[in-house]
């Protein structure tokens, strides 16, 4: 049988472009700290396959245009990656992790945006960081460690398909006036920790479920008022384990559970958190009312003598 050359040629020069095209690169930063520099990449700039951005001598890394992270995605040993001004990571990998086995972050600030999707995005003893007007497009996430998701100022966009930690010790920070969406279920237990700064919200589409440490920050003592830090959309379960006021405006004042409503008296406030529907409300206790009240009367019987 006759082989023709040319068909040979082809053939193997098809199957190496799709070797190429789906093979794993891992990030070196021979060059520089930059994403879109093919010399910093073990196999060139990621496409179909794997992303490892990992190695201790290796310099961090900066997106500042759009590409893909390929399949999967790992960030890991102490690297950080920086995705900002205009920076637009994608993938439609399966999985990304973020800290699989030690310290990796992600941080999205100045435009930067990471979006993946349906996909599920982990973190181990790793944060990922929302700031300075950073957006957050996840599909199905979970925290597995002592990790972090911090997302903080007004511009900053979040928003994720679902959250749950998977038994970890991880913890969950809003502050600055920051919104994070939760399209489906949150279930933030275990040893795990909230901290949602007063003016910052967590709205909640599906079935959220308390649990672990929950701590309302505040640099300032908080004015009288209805604030919203659970926009509970769907149905609520589960409890709390402990409740705090927190922050330069306090001291760890702990909040008492009845009822599904945390409460406590501070500085003359009562302060009382409803877990139904997701609101901190501030009124003067009723003590207060009555000085006021007293004050008045005392004010409008002198006056009267006066006259």
């Amino acid at each position: 049988m006759k082989t023709n050359t040319k068909t040979l040629f082809a053939l193997s020069a098809l199957a190496l472009i799709c070797s190429s095209a789906s093979a794993d690169t891992r990030w070196t930063g021979n060059v520089d700290g930059t994403w879109e520099n093919a010399g910093n990449w073990s196999a060139g700039l990621p496409s179909s396959g794997n992303t490892f951005i990992e190695g201790s001598g290796n310099p961090d890394v900066t997106l500042s245009t759009a590409k893909s992270s390929g399949n999967r995605i790992l960030v890991d040993q102490g690297r950080t990656l920086f995705i900002a001004n205009g920076g637009l990571l994608t993938g439609a990998g399966s999985t990304a992790v973020v800290g699989d086995n030690s310290l990796g972050n992600v941080v999205i600030q100045n435009g930067g945006t990471w979006t993946r999707g349906v996909t599920d995005t982990r973190f181990g003893t790793s944060s990922i960081t929302v700031q300075d007007g950073g957006t957050l497009n996840l599909g199905a996430f979970s925290a597995e460690g002592s990790g972090g998701l911090i997302i903080s100022g007004s511009s900053t966009t979040a928003t994720v398909a679902s959250i749950v930690n998977s038994g970890g010790n991880a913890t969950m920070t809003l502050n600055d006036s920051a919104t994070l969406g939760v399209t489906g279920d949150l279930n933030w237990g275990g040893a795990s920790a909230i901290s949602v700064g007063a003016e910052s919200t967590v709205n909640v589409g599906g079935l959220m479920t308390y649990g672990g440490a929950f701590s309302i920050t505040s640099d300032t003592v908080l004015a009288n008022g209805v604030y919203n830090l659970f926009g509970i959309n769907g149905t609520e379960g589960g409890d709390f384990a402990t409740v705090v006021l927190s922050g330069a405006g306090y001291s760890g004042e702990a909040l008492s559970l009845s009822s599904d409503v945390w409460t406590a008296t501070v500085g003359g406030q009562d302060y009382s958190f409803s877990q139904i529907t997701g609101n901190l409300t501030v009124v003067p206790e009723p003590g207060t009312y009555a000085l006021i009240g007293g004050m008045l009367a005392l004010g409008y019987v002198m006056v009267r003598r006066r006259r």
